[in-house]
Parts: C-alpha cells; sequence; structure tokens
C-alpha cells in the first residue's frame, strides 16, 4: 500500500440533505468543525459517525482516505452516506451502504483513489494520479455530484486547484460528470449502479 496519504482537509454540502460520513481505520479518522464558527461538528473516532448538515461547509483534520488493507480483521474504508438511507441508528456502526473511497497503489508509479457502492462492494471509478506526494482534498456534494477537488503544491510558492484526475487524459476528463453523478448516487445509497 501506498506510504502517501490524500487528507480531505473541506467539506461543502451544497444540498439540502445529510450526509453522514464513517470512517474505519487504524488513524486519521478526523475531526469535523464549522467553518465560519470553529465549533466541533464530531471525530471519526473509534468508529462513530459524524452527520454532515445540509448546507454545511466544513473545516476537517486529520482526515485521511484509507488504504486497503484491514483492521481487526475488517477493511479499512472511508464512506459517505445520506444520513436517511443509513442501515441502523446505531452511531458507532458501519452505515452498511453508500460511496466508499480508499487509496490504493496502482500501476506503475502510480496511486489510485477507489470508489466503491460500499453495499455491493462494486467499483464505480478508479482515479489514478502519481506516487510521491500526499493530497490536500476538498469534497464538494451538490445535486450534480460528488467530487473530490485537490489542492497540490506546483511550486514553491504557488498552488493550484484542480478536479481530481484532471491531468490524466481524455477517458477521465470526459468521464469526471458521470464519476461524481454516479459517486453521489452511491452516496444516497441507489443500490445497483451502471458501472463506468
Amino acid at each position: 500500500m501506498s506510504g502517501n496519504v490524500s487528507w480531505i482537509n473541506e467539506i461543502k454540502n451544497n444540498t439540502d440533505k445529510a450526509f453522514v460520513i464513517w470512517c474505519w481505520d487504524t488513524g486519521n479518522e478526523g475531526e469535523y468543525k464549522d467553518w465560519i464558527t470553529g465549533k466541533l461538528v464530531g471525530r471519526n473516532d473509534g468508529g462513530k459517525r459524524v452527520t454532515i448538515a445540509p448546507r454545511a461547509h466544513l473545516r476537517v483534520t486529520g482526515c485521511g482516505v484509507p488504504d486497503g488493507g484491514d483492521r481487526d480483521g475488517k477493511s479499512k474504508c472511508r464512506v459517505l452516506c445520506e444520513a436517511s438511507k443509513v442501515m441502523d441508528n446505531n452511531p458507532m456502526h458501519d452505515p452498511g451502504r453508500g460511496l466508499r473511497i480508499n487509496r490504493v497503489q496502482g500501476p506503475g508509479e502510480q496511486d489510485q483513489i477507489l470508489y466503491y457502492n460500499h453495499e455491493t462492494v462494486e467499483r464505480i471509478a478508479a482515479i489514478n494520479f502519481p506516487r510521491g506526494k500526499e493530497q490536500n482534498l476538498i469534497m464538494t456534494i451538490d445535486e450534480h455530484g460528488l467530487k473530490l477537488t485537490v489542492h497540490e503544491e506546483r511550486t514553491s510558492s504557488d498552488w493550484k486547484a484542480y478536479t481530481f484526475g484532471q491531468e490524466l487524459g481524455k477517458f477521465i476528463l470526459s468521464n469526471l460528470d458521470e464519476i461524481g453523478k454516479l459517486a453521489l448516487e452511491a452516496a444516497k445509497a441507489a443500490g445497483k449502479l451502471a458501472l463506468l
């Protein structure tokens, strides 16, 4: 597995629906605070769910995308699910469905973020990017899809924002909107998805 980390540093929920974010990992589970007030919204420590309220804008710290290993015999992952669709009301349980993401080693000198339908464990997409750097991600949820935007240091003082996977050519560029739509469908617990 990759020794580098992709960090979610900001979450924008631009919808009128609440979402739950959950993580099963050995660390880097995440702490969420209101962007304006700094008030603590919640922590994913020990498998706790955190609710992302409608129209919330959150500042996030220590929130990594887990690698593909396991902890206590259960696969590590980060899951986003529409709050009304989680499988039970226990705030310490896996939501059982939604969009699952992991960061793993990809082919050659690349890493990947894998998108899965968490309920069916079917792969939605794999986004490749060069190995060797940590990514700083912004997660945006809106009516058109769920997108990760990367802030990557390109020179010592210049930061450039670009949509995750954008540099990888026409296939990814032509499918980013579709990946975002499929990711949002999975987060809304849509069951079976039409895969890319």
